[in-house]
């Protein structure tokens, strides 16, 4: 982050603080809040990978409590402490890493062509060989299917903003206002919750294993009998890409999977919303907002791996203030 949007950050905090430790010439009001947020997750060109991009939005609850500091008739402060969820979610043909599965079953397969082997009285050597290079001509980063897929994240949020109200008359109970300020927040969780099932493809353009393999660099230096062990079937043997195509159709994708561990805790960002507020008794206003917000860092700690996303959500709160 810039050292100038550091500042500001700090500079607002400390206005803030002070606001609410002397309360000189402050009248003091305090609420309640909450609504519908409409969250999304942002791609990074620059860093852009299969996983980070494609990202749509999804419905969620937002709401916290706030404090608010009228400085002027026109001016005030409010910090508050919310729960904000962000996220996005696919539907369709997408793309998954290809580590989780290969523990899962590319091993599982390569060895067990590797015994089939040496049960028909291959050199061990040699089945090592052939199983070697079948492990070498599976896809290593991603591998694509149609299923639904949603990334969910919980935050605790402290946004401090600066607000600007006029009255609709001089005696009216009815106010307009405007605010802006920055937000800092804490993940406390985050998952990915998946859905569905589909036949697993190699490539993005629905390649199966069997022709993403023949297009590797290695299909070009197998022999004849590796080849035709791998592709075509050797005696009783079927093709080990063509009987593997066979193994990865209908997989289920209904998982839930915890992703705090991979994701940054710490983000920072811009706030902002107009409103519309009724006093409702001498002390008391109801208001409706709404208004949105975007985090500054991208969540992911391996972005080299897992692209850059960044968080976002509109939202649409109704609530109740009271002055102290």
């Amino acid at each position: 982050m810039k050292k100038s949007m550091k500042k500001t950050i700090f500079i607002i905090a400390i206005i803030a603080t002070a606001a609410m430790v002397t309360g000189v010439k402050a009248q003091i009001s305090i609420g309640l809040k909450g609504g519908l947020t409409i969250p999304n997750l942002t791609s990074n060109n620059e860093f852009a990978t299969p996983l980070s991009e494609g990202y749509g939005s999804i419905m969620a609850f937002g709401g916290g409590a706030f404090a608010e500091f009228q400085i002027s008739k026109t001016f005030s402060l409010q910090a508050g402490l919310e729960y904000s969820r962000q996220g996005g979610q696919k539907n369709g043909f997408q793309a998954m890493p290809a580590e989780k599965f290969v523990s899962t079953m590319y091993t599982p397969a390569c060895e067990g062509l590797v015994q089939t082997l040496i049960r028909n009285q291959f050199p061990e050597a040699q089945a090592k060989a052939i199983g070697a290079a079948a492990k070498s001509m599976m896809p290593t980063d991603y591998l694509w299917a149609d299923f639904s897929s949603k990334a969910e994240f919980d935050y605790i949020m402290l946004p401090v903003q600066a607000k600007f109200g006029w009255n609709l008359g001089n005696k009216s109970p009815f106010r307009v206002y405007v605010s802006a300020g920055f937000f800092a927040s804490y993940l406390t969780s985050a998952r990915q919750v998946t859905s569905g099932k589909s036949d697993l493809k190699a490539y993005s353009n629905g390649l199966d294993f069997y022709g993403y393999a023949r297009a590797t660099p290695t299909f070009g230096s197998l022999d004849a009998m590796s080849r035709a062990i791998l592709f075509d079937g050797f005696g009783q043997m079927p093709g080990f890409f063509k009987s593997f195509d066979e193994n990865v159709k209908n997989q289920s994708f209904d998982n839930t999977t915890d992703i705090t561990s991979d994701v940054n805790r710490i983000n920072v960002g811009f706030i902002g919303g107009v409103g519309f507020s009724y006093q409702v008794c001498n002390r008391g206003k109801v208001f409706i907002e709404g208004g949105g917000n975007y985090g500054f860092l991208n969540i992911q700690k391996d972005y080299q791996k897992n692209g850059k996303n960044n968080i976002g959500a509109g939202s649409v709160m109704v609530g109740y203030s009271f002055t102290l």
